[in-house]
């Protein structure tokens, strides 16, 4: 595939930089973007927790139309419930972000995928989840429900923010 000559060299980089190599390339470009976007909401996330970046990623079977999720509280990003009760402990507030990831290997845009992710995240903050997820996809959405239960909602500063970023090369 031909990629924008920036592009191709940061990804390159960056599969070098993670041991990336033998990786699909479609694989790797998820990891890449994901890698890219959230590097910006919150700089140096990646380098004190090497398995952040796997746990981001839910793309596969049952990934409701994503490749990654992330959700932020109080401008720190986390990654389990406990994280969470841990925050708003200290905190008594709860400023949330949901960021939702998709990513496409290819040199055209197709209205489709789109329309698959806007429905993977209305799905994703659905009372009830009706798409079948696997097991990453369901450790965010416990993080989720927690968020938006009754206990939580009191402390909200206001409504969550939602970042939905769909990338192709």
């Amino acid at each position: 595939m031909q990629l924008e000559l920036i592009v191709k060299s940061k990804f390159q980089r960056f599969k070098s930089m993670a041991g990336l190599e033998a990786m699909k390339d479609d694989a790797a470009f998820e990891r890449f973007v994901i890698h890219s976007i959230l590097s910006h909401h919150q700089p140096g996330i990646f380098a004190s927790d090497g398995e952040l970046l796997e746990n981001i990623c839910v793309g596969g079977p049952n990934d409701t139309g994503l490749d990654g999720i992330a959700i932020k509280l109080n401008d720190l990003l986390i990654t389990g419930k406990e994280d969470a009760e841990d925050l708003l402990e200290r905190s008594k507030s709860a400023a949330i972000e949901f960021i939702f990831l998709q990513a496409k290997y290819k040199e055209s845009f197709e209205a489709g995928e789109f329309k698959k992710l806007v429905v993977g995240v209305r799905d994703f903050l659905a009372q009830s989840p009706a798409q079948p997820a696997n097991e990453k996809v369901k450790n965010w959405l416990e993080i989720k429900d927690y968020l938006v239960s009754d206990n939580v909602v009191q402390m909200w500063e206001g409504n969550p923010k939602v970042w939905l970023y769909f990338v192709w090369t």
